[in-house]
C-alpha cells in the first residue's frame, strides 16, 4: 500500500510538473504596443475615446462583459434577478474579487460605482432620469430599482467606454464629478497601472491577485488569465511608423492600419493582420448646442452637398462601402435599417446653396476639426472639406492630433464639425448618435421622446420599429452626418498567439491583452 500511495504521489508530482512546462511556456515578455492617440485620462466613466477604452479595459472591469455574439453575461456579477415587471434588478456579486490596491469589491463599491456613473458617466447621465435607487442588500448584493423598465440595461453594464467600471468607493468620493487622477487609476482587471510618462507612454503590470471567472474565455467574458507580463502603450501619432516598427520588431502590435497597405501587409512575412469585422462607422459630429449649427437648416444643406462614394474611397479603398445605417449597423445585423436613405448621399449642390440661403448663412467661418492620427479620418476629411467648399461654404479646416481633438471636443465654444469613427455597438443605446452627452449634443423634444421610448420598451418588434423612427429623426435634424463604414484592421508581431479568439469581437475595435501570449 506505502508504494502504491508513493506511485500515486509521484504520478501526481509528474502531472502538475507537465502542466507547468506545457502551460507556463505561455507566461512572460513585455508586450510593446504602438497607439495612435495618446491618453489624456484613464477615467472611463467620463471619457470615451479610443486610447482610454485600449488601456482601460485591462485596468477596469464592468458588472456584466459581451461574449463573441455580443451578448452581455455576468462578469463581477454571480447572480442577477430581474422582477416581471422590470423595474427591480438584484445583483449579487462575486465574493474574493480585489482591487489593485488589496481592498476586495463588496457592495459599497458597486454602489458607489454606479451612483457616479450615473452623475458623471458619458453614458450613465441619460440613463439616471430612468433610476429611482441603487442599493446595498448585504456586503455582495446591490439592487437597482426603475421607474420605467431599461431595455438595454445588460449591454449598458457591459460596455466600459462611458460605463459603470467599478472602482473603489472611496475613489469615487474623492473624485466625485472630477476626473480620476493617475493614483485614483484603480479597478479589479487583470493589469494595474505601474507607470504613466505623459507623452511617453503608459505601463501597466500583471496584477498578481488577480481573480478570474472559471468559465473558458468567450471573447470578453469568461476567463481572463494574463500571460504577458506587462504592456507599454507607446504614443507613436503617424501611422506608417507605427507600421513601420512592428515589421522592424520594434513594436509588438499596433491598430487602425493604413487602409493602402492592407494588401501588401497581408502577405508580408514579418506581421500578422487581423480584420475587424463588422466594418466601423464613419461619421461626422455637428454643434447642435452653439454657434452657427444650432441652426438645423444649416445642417441639413451640409448634409445635402456630401457625395459620398468619394469620401469613402479615401478614407479606406476597397475597404470601404457606403451606409446609411447609424451606429454602424450594416445589412444582416439585427439593428439595421434603411430609413432615412433619402437624405443620405444626396450631392445635391444646388438644394444645398438654396438651404444655405434659407438658413441666413452669409459665408461665417465653419470650423472643421480634424485629425493626421488616423489617415482615415484624414484622408475622408479633405475630400469632405473640398466638397463643402466647393459648394459655397467658407471651411476653416483645423488639423489637429486626436488627443487635442478630443479636448477641444469638449467646449461647443471651439468648434462646429469634427470627423470621427465608432465600432459596431451590440445595442442601438451604446451609440453616440444616441448619447446627448456625447459632443454633438443632440438633444430636441422629439429626439428624446423618441429615445426614451427606444430604451423602455421591451419587445423587440416594436423597439425595432421605434429605432427606424428614430433614424428617420436623425436624418431630418441632422445632428450629425453618417458617411459610410469602412474596414480597420491591426498589425501584430507573428510572435502574439490568440488574438484572433474571436473573430466577431475584434481586436482591432476591443484591442485586449489577457489570453494572449509570446510563442
Amino acid at each position: 500500500m506505502k508504494r502504491v500511495l508513493q506511485a500515486l504521489g509521484l504520478l501526481v508530482l509528474l502531472t502538475v510538473l507537465v502542466g507547468v512546462a506545457s502551460y507556463g511556456q505561455h507566461y512572460g515578455g513585455t508586450l510593446r504596443w504602438a497607439v495612435a492617440n495618446e491618453c489624456i485620462s484613464l477615467d472611463m466613466m467620463i471619457i470615451s475615446s479610443q486610447p482610454v477604452m485600449q488601456i482601460g479595459q485591462h485596468i477596469y472591469e464592468t458588472l456584466f462583459a459581451f461574449d463573441e455574439t455580443w451578448a452581455p453575461h455576468p462578469y463581477l456579477v454571480e447572480s442577477y434577478q430581474k422582477s416581471i415587471d422590470g423595474l427591480t434588478i438584484v445583483m449579487g456579486l462575486r465574493q474574493g474579487v480585489l482591487f489593485h490596491n488589496g481592498k476586495e469589491m463588496t457592495a459599497d463599491d458597486v454602489v458607489a460605482s454606479l451612483n457616479r456613473w450615473l452623475l458623471v458617466g458619458q453614458r450613465g447621465i441619460p440613463v439616471a432620469p430612468l433610476v429611482t435607487s441603487v442599493e446595498k442588500l448585504d456586503a455582495y448584493t446591490v439592487k437597482m430599482v426603475f421607474n420605467k423598465p431599461y431595455a438595454p440595461l445588460e449591454n449598458m453594464l457591459a460596455y466600459p467606454i462611458g460605463g459603470p467600471i467599478i472602482i473603489p468607493q472611496e475613489v469615487c468620493e474623492a473624485a466625485g464629478k472630477n476626473q480620476l487622477t493617475d493614483d485614483q487609476v484603480i479597478g479589479t482587471g487583470p493589469y494595474k497601472l505601474a507607470e504613466w510618462q505623459k507623452g511617453r507612454f503608459v505601463r501597466l503590470v500583471r496584477f498578481d491577485d488577480y481573480k478570474a471567472r472559471s468559465e473558458e474565455p468567450r471573447a470578453a467574458t469568461g476567463k481572463r488569465t494574463a500571460y504577458i507580463d506587462e504592456i507599454i502603450y507607446y504614443t507613436v501619432p503617424d501611422a506608417m511608423t507605427r507600421v513601420a516598427g512592428v515589421q522592424a520588431g520594434d513594436y509588438d502590435y499596433t491598430e487602425a492600419g493604413p487602409p493602402d497597405l492592407y494588401d501588401s501587409l497581408s502577405t508580408d512575412a514579418r506581421v500578422r493582420t487581423y480584420a475587424a469585422t463588422p466594418p466601423e462607422a464613419l461619421y461626422i459630429m455637428f454643434n447642435t448646442k452653439a454657434g452657427l449649427l444650432a441652426n438645423e437648416t444649416l445642417r441639413q444643406a451640409l448634409l445635402t452637398a456630401l457625395d459620398l462614394d468619394a469620401v469613402i474611397a479615401a478614407a479606406y479603398g476597397s475597404l470601404g462601402q457606403t451606409n446609411c445605417a447609424i451606429a454602424g449597423y450594416v445589412p444582416g445585423m439585427a439593428w439595421y435599417t434603411s430609413a432615412g436613405n433619402e437624405m443620405y448621399d444626396q450631392g445635391n449642390v444646388a438644394k444645398a446653396q438654396g438651404l444655405a440661403a434659407a438658413a441666413g448663412y452669409n459665408g461665417e467661418p465653419i470650423r472643421f476639426m480634424s485629425t493626421t492620427t488616423h489617415s482615415m479620418l484624414y484622408n475622408a476629411s479633405l475630400v469632405v472639406a473640398d466638397q463643402w467648399t466647393q459648394a459655397g461654404f467658407n471651411i476653416d479646416f483645423q488639423i489637429y492630433d486626436w488627443a487635442t481633438v478630443t479636448q477641444r471636443r469638449a467646449d461647443p465654444a471651439n468648434w462646429e464639425v469634427f470627423i470621427t469613427s465608432g465600432g459596431p455597438k451590440p445595442d442601438p443605446a451604446l451609440s453616440d448618435q444616441m448619447t446627448p452627452t456625447y459632443p454633438s449634443w443632440w438633444s430636441t423634444p422629439a429626439r428624446n421622446t423618441l429615445a426614451e421610448l427606444v430604451n423602455t420598451e421591451v419587445d423587440p418588434a416594436r423597439r425595432y420599429s421605434l429605432w427606424e423612427m428614430y433614424q428617420t429623426l436623425f436624418y431630418y435634424q441632422a445632428p450629425s452626418a453618417m458617411l459610410g463604414v469602412g474596414f480597420r484592421y491591426s498589425v501584430a508581431s507573428p510572435r502574439l498567439a490568440n488574438l484572433d479568439n474571436s473573430p466577431s469581437h475584434p481586436h482591432a475595435y476591443w484591442p485586449y491583452m489577457y489570453n494572449v501570449w509570446f510563442e
